[in-house]
């Protein structure tokens, strides 16, 4: 029964009509529902009718007989990643549902003032965005223009040490401003 089950529910699964889809299913479920008033204990029975409710997008029953099974047989893979799926799945349209009937039974007023705030929302985050890359580029501008005052500093200080003069008249170069404060 339940090798039958199983090959109905390929069947199902490969077929586009949505009627013979339907019909297939009900069998599925009737042969699981049957096996199970008589084995409560059967994973197969659990685990076809599991797979049926979902291919049939009903994922909380569908949730119920993997978790059956896993009760059962703790270490049964194959219930473990439909139940990884169904959690996905049951997040994504709890989302989509969610933006679906937002606002449905609040006023206008509400879903403006929502609206309004989620706008403001985004804009505060695309401005911090940008602030930070702007204070990204000044910083490294500043460590740009402090490396090239290290490198003319380090490069007057190897002229003194070869005994090369250095202009001191000249009071716009900071370089030599440092120099002479140094000596």
């Amino acid at each position: 029964m339940m090798n039958l089950a199983l090959m109905l529910i390929k069947e199902v699964e490969d077929s586009d009509k949505e009627d013979i889809k339907i019909k297939t299913l009900q069998k599925v479920f009737d042969m699981c529902n049957e096996l199970l008033t008589y084995d409560k204990s059967s994973i197969k029975a659990y685990y076809r009718r599991g797979t049926a409710y979902f291919v049939k997008k009903m994922l909380t029953e569908a949730q119920e007989d993997f978790l059956k099974v896993l009760e059962l047989e703790s270490q049964n893979p194959d219930a473990k990643r439909y139940l990884q799926i169904i959690k996905k799945e049951t997040k994504k349209s709890g989302l989509k549902e969610k933006k679906i009937y937002k606002g449905i039974f609040t006023d206008s007023r509400w879903v403006e003032e929502t609206v309004k705030d989620e706008a403001h929302q985004k804009e505060n985050e695309a401005k911090l965005i940008n602030d930070t890359e702007i204070w990204r580029k000044e910083m490294a501008e500043k460590e740009h223009q402090a490396k090239l005052r290290f490198e003319e500093y380090t490069k007057t200080l190897q002229d003194l040490e070869k005994g090369i003069v250095i202009d001191t008249a000249d009071v716009s170069d900071p370089v030599t401003d440092m120099l002479l404060l140094d000596s």
